[in-house]
């Protein structure tokens, strides 16, 4: 988790999602306050998130006061679960 002029950039690492969904938890529990109200940049880099994965993280984000705001990758699934979403995505 990085801070940018915009919010905030999370870069998801590699890993089984539920092990990397639960660290993504325990991290925002630790500093929820922190990240109240931020916009969030998902970087994914390789990983193909479907739809429902990425509903994981966009409810994640919302119980801790923060917006999933920006999907951008280089891979045509998770483009098409951020655009189903609602989010904005870039290629």
């Amino acid at each position: 988790i990085r801070g940018r002029m915009d919010g905030l950039a999370i870069e998801v690492g590699a890993g089984p999602w539920p092990e990397v969904t639960a660290a993504l938890a325990a991290r925002l529990d630790q500093s929820a306050s922190f990240f109240r109200n931020a916009n969030v940049a998902l970087e994914l880099g390789p990983r193909a998130l479907a739809e429902d994965e990425l509903n994981v993280i966009a409810a994640l984000l919302h119980k801790h006061g923060m917006a999933l705001a920006l999907v951008p990758t280089g891979a045509e699934r998770p483009f098409q679960s951020a655009l189903a979403l609602g989010v904005t995505v870039t290629l």
